[in-house]
Formats: C-alpha cells, structure tokens, sequence
C-alpha cells in the first residue's frame, strides 16, 4: 500500500495535475518557472513532503485518532461532490467522448499491461495482479477535481468519473478472472 500511494502520488497525480493540466488550462506555452511553482505549491505534494519528512515523528494517539477519523471522510466527501456534478444530459453531449475514454482507461489499459505481462512470462503473481488492477482503474476523483479546476471541461470530468467508478468497480472481479486464465497460458 506504501509504494502504491507513493507511485500514485508522485507519478500519475502529480504529473496530471501540474503538466497537464497547467500546459491545457494556459493561455500560451508555460514556463519551466510556471511549472515547478505549481509543483512545490500543489497541496497533495505539499502533503506528501510533510508526510515523508515526519514519518518517524511520534504523535499522541489521540491526534492519530482524529488525524485517521478525519483521513476517513475524504473518499466519501470526493464522491458526493463528483456525484453531485454529475448530469445526465451530459451523457448525450459527450457520449462519443465518454465511451472512448470509458474503453480505454478501463478495457484498453489493463488489456496492454496483460498482453506485456504475458509476452514477458510474468507469473501472476500479487505484484502483476496488482499492476493489471492499477491500470485498469477507473478515473481518479482528485484528478477529475484537478481538470475541472483547469477548466477542462467539468461536465465531462465528472460524467468519467462518475460513470467509471461504478462501471470500473463491477468490471474489478472479471479483470482479476481473466488475467489469472490468461497468465496460465503459455507464451
């Protein structure tokens, strides 16, 4: 768990939400400058850098408790708001749109990590179940709220999001199934 938040963190969230979303939301080309100041400034790194620098800090178990408490309304807080956003009309006006990316982050990725596991004679093991599972992944919530604040067009963010996380979820199982039939083939 360790290592998967410190990918997730450092790799694909930190990478959406300053280059991209900083190179798209711009008027103009940025500047290296532009870019390092929303890297140091963005508040998930900010955190991370904290979290990093006290990792060996004791701290009361009362502040963990309510640290870890509050830690806890985060996943249900970020759902609501996207839930909230989210609107059916949107549907028809980014249906085209919506199916592409739909297909891609959640068929499209996890199908080229199994065919590379298994033109690789990976085993199955937890480490490339993982990876298969990671890739298939539905939208992430912090990076919807990351392209909606670089106006990238909100309705469609949400509409990803809120469509693939229950559409991801019920695919979970199926992607599990079929790794572990495919990975028992031999290249």
């Amino acid at each position: 768990m360790p290592l998967g938040l410190l990918i997730d963190q450092l790799g694909s969230y930190l990478a959406l939400s300053t280059v991209v979303a900083t190179w798209y939301a711009a008027e103009g080309k940025p500047t290296m400058r532009h870019l390092a100041r929303k890297v140091v400034t963005f508040p998930p790194f900010i955190a991370l850098v904290l979290a990093l620098a006290l990792i060996e800090v004791p701290f009361a178990p009362t502040l963990q408790t309510a640290l870890g408490r509050l830690g806890d309304t985060l996943a249900p807080l970020a759902l609501l708001s996207v839930g909230l956003q989210l609107r059916f009309d949107a549907l028809r006006e980014h249906g085209r749109v919506l199916c592409a990316g739909l297909a891609y982050k959640l068929m499209v990725c996890p199908a080229l990590v199994v065919a590379l596991l298994w033109s690789l004679s990976i085993e199955a093991d937890m480490v490339a179940r993982v990876s298969v599972i990671e890739a298939a992944m539905p939208p992430m919530i912090g990076a919807g709220i990351v392209a909606a604040q670089a106006n990238l067009d909100a309705r469609l963010v949400s509409a990803l999001i809120g469509i693939g996380i229950p559409l991801g979820l019920s695919t979970a199982a199926l992607r599990f199934w079929v790794f572990g039939a495919i990975s028992a083939m031999p290249a």
